[in-house]
């Protein structure tokens, strides 16, 4: 999980710093890239599967 977490972090820095004229360009706020710092928030199976079955339609739900 750490060598995932430092990776997304740095792309996400990387963009900020070599592409922050552009994401003024379209208009996207850059404090989204900026809150992806690590460490990121663990969940259980059984809890990221509630979380999901509680914003699915239904039908959906099956597949988990």
């Amino acid at each position: 999980m750490t060598l995932s977490e430092r990776m997304l972090s740095y792309i996400a820095a990387r963009v900020l710093e070599t592409r922050g004229e552009e994401l003024k360009i379209l208009e996207r706020d850059p404090a989204k890239l900026e809150a992806i710092v690590p460490p990121f928030p663990r969940l259980h199976y059984d809890d990221a599967v509630k979380l999901l079955h509680s914003g699915m339609p239904a039908g959906a739900r099956d597949a988990f």
